[in-house]
C-alpha cells in the first residue's frame, strides 16, 4: 500500500459516503497525501459526498491549510459533495489569519454531525451527481 494512502486513508460509510479521518499535525506532506487520494477515491468509489474529519488534527501548518482546502474544491469539482469536520480552534484561527475564502466551505462540528448532514443531503436528492 502506497504511503500516501496510510497518511490519508478513505473510509466508505456507506450510502455514498466515503471519509477521511485525520489524526495528529498536518503537515505539507499530509496536506499533499489528502489531496491525491481522496479526489481519486470518491470517483472510483462513486461517492456522492466526502468528509474530512479533522477532529484529531490539534494544528496544521499553513500550506497544509491551504492546500486542505484546495482540495476539498477539487473534490466538489468532481460532483462530490465535501465536509469537513471536527476543527479545532486553532486550526480555524490558522485559517483566518491566512485569510482564505472558506464561505463555500461546509463544516459541521463532529463526525456525527457530518454523516447525519451527508445523509440528508443526499437523501434529498441535493448531493445527486
Amino acid at each position: 500500500m502506497p504511503e500516501h494512502e496510510t497518511a490519508a486513508p478513505v473510509v466508505r460509510l456507506g450510502g455514498g459516503v466515503v471519509a477521511v479521518p485525520l489524526a495528529g499535525t498536518l503537515d505539507g506532506a499530509r496536506g499533499r497525501a489528502v489531496a491525491e487520494t481522496l479526489p481519486q477515491a470518491v470517483v472510483e468509489q462513486g461517492a456522492r459526498c466526502a468528509i474530512l474529519d479533522v477532529t484529531g488534527v490539534p494544528s496544521a501548518d499553513p500550506p497544509a491549510v491551504r492546500q486542505l482546502l484546495r482540495t476539498v474544491a477539487a473534490v466538489r469539482l468532481t460532483g462530490t459533495e465535501c465536509v469537513v469536520c471536527g476543527i479545532r480552534p486553532a486550526v480555524a484561527q490558522a485559517v483566518v489569519r491566512l485569510g482564505l475564502d472558506v464561505r463555500t466551505v461546509v463544516t459541521r462540528t463532529s463526525l456525527d454531525d457530518a454523516l447525519a448532514y451527508a445523509l440528508r443531503r443526499l437523501s434529498s436528492g441535493a448531493g445527486e451527481r
